[in-house]
């Protein structure tokens, strides 16, 4: 299932992910700030949080369109386990 929540504090999105029981959550443009202790706890084997660059160099929200304005030859994505 693919949940694409505009608020992840709302009571009926934490009941549907706890009603799933997940093995693992995977997510891209949220970190553990947004989703709080509990949501982070939820699945067996965690949460994975995608980022579309190779941190740190850039950070923040929009790390595609500062690698290319900066004429990077390289880029990726790094994968970071949540806790």
């Amino acid at each position: 299932t693919v949940l694409q929540p505009q608020d992840l504090t709302l009571p009926d999105l934490q009941r549907v992910l706890q009603n799933a029981a997940p093995d693992l959550i995977v997510v891209a443009a949220y970190g553990p700030p947004f989703l709080g202790p509990e949501l982070l706890k939820l699945p067996r084997f965690g949460c994975l949080n995608l980022h579309p660059s190779l941190l740190p160099k850039y950070r923040g929200a929009s790390p595609i369109p500062g690698a290319i304005l900066n004429g990077e030859k390289e880029t990726g994505v790094t994968i970071i386990r949540l806790s």
